[in-house]
């Protein structure tokens, strides 16, 4: 919705059974819908189901295309609250869970099914075949670096946007990419020194590369 409260945009996700929206998140140009899922592969959801609710993760380009999807749980009721990004390209997940070890739940639980409790674990975000095929030619050099990167960018007019971005979510720099431009030279020597993340991003694409300034 806009401002206004116009409906701008919509998407339905769901199977033959129940599924439970626990909240959307907007990262660096994707959308994380968050939620839990008692259906199997029905509906517009191609998933499996131990049981129960499962963790419903599904990640969404700016065009709401899916890019990935992740539901995982045991026997019994698990649910999914929050997923943060450790990483580029690392998620980690926060759930409650009242499965003992079963299913895709390989962590013990110490209390009987009527009691939930936390279960905590990491993934990685799976690349679509666009983005597989691009970053195996991305290359920024020299990495690390003291004062300067190079960033070259794979030919096929993959990318619109480059950003760049601290280890903290502040944007450190960000420009359009003109048609047929393969290289950015990027002068860092007023950067503190830590670790930064280059985001190269298209319509239906975009892949990151770590930055370390020694």
């Amino acid at each position: 919705m806009d401002t206004a409260f116009n409906l701008l945009s919509q998407k339905n996700v769901g199977g033959s059974s129940l599924e439970k929206l626990t909240k959307v998140e907007y990262h660096y140009g994707d959308y994380f819908l968050i939620g839990s899922s008692k259906s199997d592969s029905s509906g517009n959801l191609q998933i499996k189901n131990e049981g129960e609710f499962d963790l419903l993760f599904m990640a969404f380009d700016s065009n709401f295309n899916v890019k990935s999807t992740v539901s995982l749980g045991g026997t019994e009721n698990d649910y999914l609250y929050d997923v943060r990004v450790q990483e580029p390209g690392k998620l980690v997940f926060c759930a409650g869970s009242y499965s003992y070890f079963s299913g895709d739940k390989k962590a013990f639980n110490y209390a009987n099914s009527s009691d939930e409790q936390g279960w905590l674990f990491t993934m990685n975000l799976a690349l679509n075949e666009p983005e597989k095929q691009a970053i195996q030619f991305l290359q920024v050099f020299p990495n690390p670096s003291t004062e300067e990167f190079n960033v070259k960018i794979p030919d096929g007019n993959y990318f619109d946007r480059i950003i760049i971005y601290n280890q903290n979510g502040i944007e450190m720099f960000s420009t359009d990419i003109k048609s047929g431009q393969l290289l950015f030279h990027l002068e860092t020597s007023d950067w503190p020194q830590g670790t930064y993340y280059c985001y190269l991003i298209g319509n239906e694409i975009k892949v990151t590369e770590k930055l370390i300034i020694n």
